[in-house]
């Protein structure tokens, strides 16, 4: 098959079946398949500088605040992230820039017969491109997203100079087990032989099967808690060896204290390979939010109103987010467009949304999506949101002298976004 252009490679991506479109069914786990297809491109894996990060939130965001720091300190960092929200190529960045069409092109023209072969999976595709890419253009660092769990991951098939555990929560729990333990294990999958492992804000429970692996791995752990992180008015303040550090988080939500944190101790395991000083680690957090405008962590989507996007889709997440939105407003003065995959229908999970004054539910023409009639059973005021165009817009018409949080999935910012370029145009 020749890919003639860009369009070519995205309606060859719109075929294949996805884990956003249909959850497990699009997806692979287990690692030959992967470790087939970099060996026919010559292992690009094996010639990276690579820092590895799983987590059940916050992983992303750490992704990006890494690659920010390791910009400021003068290095080409490549990030590899997922999901994208509006444009495919946002997964793939060297110090904040996309992947250029053309080089998505080339990928697919020299390694489509290989991705047949061994019928890789979207996001094995996605995570084969990465190192591809990354090898050609000769990063010095690449920081690399885990797409669900870690032990099974595409992205596991890489030695890293350093592992990063953001959290642990329950999510996915039809994949990766029903209990902290066993989801514990499968993040832990990440922890490499002799390389050092960073935890972020993890419950005792999980903490101990992590450092039940990363003994058997001889690896040293390292506790972003023993910087007693904090986050005020912007601002997150770290102690470590005597020393206070004050650094802008660049991104609005308390809990990047944490991924400031591990950021700080990736940095300090790496300095005498890849030195980065105090006033690029500064300049690295405080600018992050501008090399990445995308990030859908609490992000401010229209100018003028007080609208939010979060892409909370789990207890612990919604749970955090929560919290930010009562610095703003109290909770129940907030109203909520939500949307979730079905894996996340609960009553634990759901309850969570009660409080908001105003509570609209929007199903999206996804498989995984869960129906309005699938939420509406659990609650009494819940407004479906409207599909049809000139209803979304009279709907938001309504919203705009109040505050609005729109949540629940990654997946809907494209959609969102397309609501709000509609707004301004009518």
């Amino acid at each position: 098959m020749r890919f003639e252009g860009w369009s070519d490679v995205n309606n060859y991506l719109d075929s294949l079946p996805s884990f956003k479109k249909s959850g497990a069914e699009g997806a692979h786990f287990g690692l030959e398949p992967m470790r087939a297809f970099c060996s026919a491109m010559g292992d690009p894996q094996q010639s990276l500088e690579i820092i590895h990060v799983a987590g059940t939130n916050g992983k992303g965001t750490t992704c990006r605040f890494i690659s920010s720091v390791y910009q400021s300190a003068g290095y080409r960092c490549g990030a590899f992230l997922s999901p994208h929200l509006v444009d495919f190529r946002e997964r793939f960045t060297i110090n904040g820039e996309w992947i250029d069409k053309a080089d998505v092109v080339e990928f697919f023209n020299r390694h489509h017969g290989d991705i047949e072969k061994h019928r890789l999976s979207y996001f094995e595709i996605c995570t084969g491109l990465a190192f591809w890419w990354f090898r050609r253009e000769k990063v010095d660092l690449a920081v690399l997203e885990t797409g669900l769990g870690g032990r099974l991951d595409a992205t596991n098939v890489v030695d890293p100079l350093v592992s990063v555990i953001t959290s642990i929560g329950y999510d996915h729990r039809d994949l990766l087990g029903e209990t902290l333990k066993e989801i514990s294990r499968e993040k832990a999958g990440i922890i490499k032989p002799g390389k050092p492992v960073v935890i972020g804000n993890i419950q005792p429970e999980a903490r101990e099967e992590i450092d039940i692996i990363a003994e058997k791995q001889d690896s040293p752990v390292y506790y972003a808690e023993s910087l007693e992180p904090d986050f005020n008015n912007g601002k997150v303040s770290l102690k470590s060896q005597n020393e206070q550090y004050v650094f802008e988080s660049g991104f609005a939500n308390p809990v990047n204290a944490w991924n400031v944190a591990m950021t700080w101790i990736v940095s300090r395991l790496l300095n005498k390979p890849f030195p980065c000083s105090v006033s690029a680690f500064s300049e690295g957090t405080g600018t992050v939010a501008g090399r990445f405008p995308r990030s859908g962590c609490f992000e401010r989507i229209h100018p003028e109103f007080h609208w939010y996007f979060d892409g909370a889709h789990n207890l612990e997440a919604l749970s955090a987010l929560k919290k930010m939105l009562a610095r703003y407003q109290p909770v129940d003065e907030w109203t909520v467009v939500f949307t979730l995959m079905k894996d996340k229908v609960g009553p634990s999970l759901l309850n969570e949304f009660s409080e908001f004054k105003k509570k609209y539910y929007y199903s999206p023409e996804i498989l995984r999506a869960a129906t309005f009639e699938e939420v509406d059973e659990y609650f009494h005021s819940l407004l479906p949101f409207p599909k049809d165009e000139s209803e979304v817009i009279e709907t938001l018409k309504s919203l705009e002298s109040e505050f609005v949080i729109f949540t629940g999935s990654l997946y809907c910012y494209e959609t969102i976004s397309g609501w709000l370029d509609n707004l301004y145009l009518d």
